[in-house]
């Protein structure tokens, strides 16, 4: 069985040179740029609630918007092979470490370069 899973990749800037297919945009804050699928925003991604686990804590922005992200491709709603979210540099693994503490979203998503 292959990993049906999307790319996820999480970086400082909405670089995409490195990406070979039509993502999907995740904004933690700032202003969106062209050549992005479809662009969505996160405010307040980086708020979680420490000490919770996994299936009692509220999700997080960012991963309700990753959640929606998946089910809004699974009914063809929206096209994206991959999905690169955009925060400050210090705030990304904690972002990562919240989001694939989600079992939703580790059982859809996969970290790593999204190509």
């Amino acid at each position: 069985m292959s990993d049906q899973r999307l790319p996820l990749a999480f970086a400082a800037s909405p670089d995409m040179s490195h990406i070979d297919r039509q993502p999907a945009l995740v904004l933690t804050g700032g202003a969106a740029p062209d050549g992005f699928a479809v662009v969505r925003h996160a405010g307040s991604a980086a708020v979680a609630q420490a000490g919770a686990c996994s299936c009692c804590r509220v999700p997080s922005d960012l991963v309700t918007v990753l959640r929606r992200l998946v089910i809004d491709r699974a009914r063809g709603d929206i096209d994206m092979s991959a999905v690169l979210v955009v925060g400050e540099a210090a705030d990304l693994p904690r972002l990562a470490q919240d989001a694939l503490a989600d079992p939703f979203i580790a059982a859809r998503y996969v970290v790593g370069a999204a190509r």
